[in-house]
């Protein structure tokens, strides 16, 4: 069940759009697939001028992304940034403290979200109430065929994403890290 929410964590970020009329198999596309309005193929260094750039795009647009989601290790710039546009602050949680970064902008703040499953060259500036997962068939256990002594039993279901208002989200897609 572990593997099954990576991979399904997994194509909620970089999961093809696909919908086969031959074979019946339908693909939810990722969020990657899903933000194509502004999208930074040129810069390559996550620092708060490129980061405020992409604010202002979207805030052209009507919208403010609250979240930034990014590998760690493409934040090498913005941990070095010596202002006070970027602000790290520790949050207790239950396990202890924990560190939040907040990147400040003249259109907003944003909130750095460290995720492990997102490449390095890529980060992705989100209004997280855009976004949200759909279920359309529950993930319920369907038992196989018994070959042996062992039992084989498969997870079936149906979920994909919702994206509304693409244009108020922005992905940078050539950092260098």
């Amino acid at each position: 069940l572990k593997e099954n929410a990576i991979a399904r964590e997994q194509s909620f970020i970089y999961g093809v759009r696909s919908d086969s009329t031959t074979t019946k198999i339908r693909t939810s596309g990722g969020i990657k697939s899903f933000l194509t309005t502004n999208n930074d193929a040129t810069s390559t260094e996550l620092t708060v001028a490129k980061i405020s750039t992409n604010m202002a795009a979207c805030w052209n647009a009507g919208g403010v992304p609250d979240q930034l989601w990014v590998n760690p290790v493409s934040l090498a710039t913005l941990n070095a940034a010596n202002d006070s546009t970027v602000r790290v602050t520790n949050v207790e949680t239950q396990r202890g403290n924990k560190p939040v970064m907040t990147v400040t902008t003249e259109f907003g703040d944003l909130t750095v979200v460290r995720n492990r499953n997102i490449r390095p060259l890529h980060a992705f500036g989100v209004f997280k109430e855009a976004i949200c997962r759909r279920v359309f068939d529950p993930v319920f256990t369907e038992r196989l065929a018994k070959t042996g002594d062992s039992e084989n039993w498969m997870l079936v279901g149906e979920e994909g994403l919702e994206v509304k208002g693409e244009q108020h989200c922005f992905q940078m897609s050539a950092l260098v890290y």
